[in-house]
C-alpha cells in the first residue's frame, strides 16, 4: 500500500514530536573523544667520538727524550751513551734537563737546577750532556739581544735572538760580572771544573767528576 508523501511526513513528525515530550525516550550516549598520547622520540644513541690525535712532540720533549736516553745506564736501562751534548736549552728546559740526573758522583740535578736558576735571563743558552761525566756548557752573550730574556720564547740560538733595535754590546765589566756569578753559582753545586772553552771566556765548559 502506497502513502502519500504529505502522509509519511506528518507520521515523522508525530513519532519525533511525541518522542521528545516523553522521558522514556532511548537517549544514544557517544563515547568519549579519543585521547592522544604524544610519541616519544626513540632514543638516540651518541656517536662515538674518536680520539683526536696527540699534539706532535716538541723540541722540549725531544731534548729531554735524548737525555734521557743517554743517561739510560743510570736507572738501569740497557743503552746510554758516555759522550753526547743537546743542542741550545733554556733556563725552563736546561733544569728539566739536569733534574733528570738524580745524582752521579758530586752531581746533583736539584742543586745544578738552583745554580741555573741564578742565572736566568743573563745567559745566552745552555747545552748539557755527557764527557763520561755530566757536563753544562753555558753560553755567554755578547750583546744584550742575546741573552734570554730578550730572545723570543727565552730560547736564544743563531738565527732568533732578540730585537736588536736597542741592541748594545755588554761592557767588559757586565761580562766579568756575569762570568764570576756564572763561577760563583756552579762552584756552590760542587762542579770539579769551570773553564772557558779555548780560551774563549764566553763559553764556559763545567764538568762533574
Amino acid at each position: 500500500m502506497r502513502f502519500a508523501p504529505p502522509l509519511v511526513a506528518l507520521a515523522l513528525v508525530d513519532l519525533l514530536g511525541g518522542c521528545a515530550k516523553q522521558s522514556h525516550c532511548p537517549v544514544v550516549e557517544l563515547p568519549p573523544p579519543a585521547v592522544t598520547l604524544p610519541v616519544e622520540p626513540e632514543p638516540v644513541e651518541p656517536e662515538p667520538v674518536e680520539p683526536g690525535e696527540e699534539a706532535p712532540p716538541t723540541r722540549r720533549d725531544h731534548a729531554l727524550a735524548f737525555v734521557k736516553l743517554g743517561y739510560g745506564d743510570e736507572p738501569g736501562g740497557g743503552f746510554h751513551s758516555l759522550n753526547f751534548r743537546t743542542e741550545a736549552l733554556n733556563t725552563d728546559v736546561a733544569q728539566e734537563a739536569v733534574m733528570l740526573v738524580e745524582q752521579y758522583n758530586a752531581f746533583a740535578g736539584v742543586k745544578v737546577a738552583e745554580a741555573l736558576e741564578q742565572l736566568r735571563g743573563d745567559i745566552m743558552y745552555y747545552e748539557f750532556g755527557r764527557e763520561h761525566s755530566p757536563v753544562l756548557y753555558v753560553h755567554l752573550p755578547y750583546w744584550t739581544s742575546q741573552q734570554e730574556r730578550s730572545c723570543p720564547a727565552n730560547h736564544c740560538r743563531e738565527g732568533a735572538w732578540g730585537d736588536a733595535d736597542d741592541s748594545r754590546k755588554l761592557e767588559p765589566r757586565e761580562h766579568a760580572a756575569l762570568l764570576q756569578r756564572a763561577r760563583t753559582a756552579f762552584g756552590a753545586a760542587d762542579a770539579d771544573t769551570i773553564d772557558p772553552v779555548m780560551e774563549n771566556d764566553h763559553v764556559l765548559r763545567i764538568w762533574w767528576d
